[in-house]
């Protein structure tokens, strides 16, 4: 089996995105520091956003079912 990252990375969609320059400043200068691209640094950002949103979701509908 192959252990290279590279053959398991998840399929992406390219998007356009306007983003204020002061947080794209920030992004772009913590990816200065990490070595990381500041896209990924966006992405993982946006994901981790996304996951609490998905939870929060998951909460309030459970927190409905309860109170039917």
């Amino acid at each position: 089996m192959n252990n290279n990252s590279d053959s398991f990375v998840k399929p992406v969609s390219e998007i356009t995105i306007c983003v204020d320059s002061e947080t794209l400043a920030i992004f772009k200068e913590h990816a200065e520091m990490t070595g990381e691209s500041y896209e990924a640094l966006m992405n993982e950002a946006l994901k981790q956003f996304a996951s609490r949103l998905a939870t929060v979701d998951m909460l309030d509908e459970t927190t409905r079912q309860e109170d039917a």
